[in-house]
């Protein structure tokens, strides 16, 4: 028996929604791929179709959080503010959940270092590539640098501080710390200090 698209859709959004729940209530390294695939009430082996490992469920779990901050994101990317409130929004928009999930976004930051971004920019990547687009064209940003380069920097600055934060047993303040490096970096992407004048 064939399984229809709606099917397979329907089986991969329940693996995503059971991995949430558990990944929130026991954290990443407690739960198991038997807990996801008996939560979501499919064989073991379906799970292994859809994700073969469990930091692939993770990076899934992650990103559907990203995508849901991240269509919020893009209304702020082009909005009013500054770049630097812009970019820093970006940045902190996702905060809460960060630091409520703090196993499971380091997870993430790992093997989005490690695994690079495979199928192309994500809708949050795509926000901060508008942020700085904008900034560019409001003069904010210098422009003799390609939008995708800079946002990629920003990002860059997310994923570091999140590792910082996380290896400090989560006690700095990692708002502030983004708020800081956003600013910071600005400084040197600033149409002051560079060609724009």
């Amino acid at each position: 028996m064939r399984v229809t698209e709606s099917v397979k859709q329907q089986t991969r959004a329940a693996l995503i929604r059971e991995g949430t729940r558990l990944f929130a209530e026991q954290g990443f390294h407690a739960t198991t791929m038997d807990q996801v695939t008996a939560a979501a009430g499919v064989a073991k082996g379906t799970l292994y179709n859809y994700f073969p490992t469990k930091e692939d469920l993770a990076m899934a779990v992650v990103s559907t959080e990203q995508s849901d901050a991240a269509e919020k994101g893009m209304a702020l990317a082009a909005g009013q503010g500054t770049a630097e409130e812009r970019l820093t929004a970006l940045l902190t928009g996702a905060l809460g959940w960060i630091q409520a999930n703090p196993d499971l976004t380091m997870v993430w930051c790992v093997e989005r270092i490690r695994r690079g971004r495979p199928d192309g920019p994500s809708t949050f990547n795509q926000a901060l590539i508008r942020a700085v687009e904008v900034g560019q064209e409001r003069g904010e940003i210098r422009p003799d640098r390609h939008a995708v380069l800079l946002a990629a920097e920003v990002e860059g600055l997310l994923l570091v501080y999140i590792v910082m934060w996380y290896h400090s047993g989560q006690k700095m303040d990692l708002r502030t710390m983004l708020q800081d490096a956003v600013s910071g970096y600005l400084q040197g992407a600033s149409t002051r200090n560079g060609q724009g004048g």
